[in-house]
């Protein structure tokens, strides 16, 4: 591997988040050199080994995020250090499922962004609590059609950036992205 015949080449802070297995086998081997607030992101189980041999390293509010399965049930062993808002981000459906038993703690903003279908579900309840600056940008085409219910609430620079505008459209929202704009901009 090229990393290994050049060292003092490597990004430790981008390795941390890489979860190819041989780029975590290489953190292993170099842990004085782990970016640990990046490692809490890795989605590799070994990564998430790492830290639960090295609890005092885990970044909660990183981890929080982490969509692997093994860092969910650190959450789930440890949730009074969940931050919520990031957990709002995270797409894990037992992530889901702990901001369904508590609601109260959903940061909606973050929300906004999640690309669970049950967290379309939850923003479709609530549309007063979405925030249309960051749903605008959500990349998951489940949010076009309720951008298109809703068009005075878009953000249109950052529709611009969706990718969801560009992908293959399985459900029918957008037969064509011409056809999209139209819609939309008559509205």
């Amino acid at each position: 591997m090229l990393l290994r015949e050049m060292p003092d080449k490597i990004d430790w802070a981008f390795l941390s988040r890489n979860k190819c297995p041989d780029a975590v086998a290489l953190l292993r081997a170099n842990q004085d050199k782990i970016v640990w607030w990046a490692l809490n992101m890795n989605e590799h189980a070994d990564a998430i080994a790492l830290l639960r041999e090295n609890p005092d390293r885990i970044v909660w509010m990183q981890l929080s995020s982490n969509e692997h399965s093994d860092a969910i049930a650190l959450l789930r062993a440890n949730p009074k250090r969940i931050v919520w808002c990031r957990l709002s981000r995270n797409a894990h459906p037992d992530a889901i499922a702990m901001l369904r038993a508590k609601p109260d703690r959903i940061d909606w903003k973050w929300l906004s962004l999640n690309t669970h279908p049950d967290a379309i579900a939850m923003l479709h309840t609530n549309p007063d609590k979405i925030d249309w600056s960051w749903f605008s940008a959500r990349a998951n085409t489940d949010s076009i059609a309720l951008l298109r219910a809703n068009p005075s609430e878009i953000v249109w620079n950052r529709l611009s950036c969706n990718p969801a505008l560009f992908t293959p459209d399985p459900v029918g929202y957008h037969a064509n992205l011409d056809q999209m704009i139209k819609l939309l901009t008559r509205m």
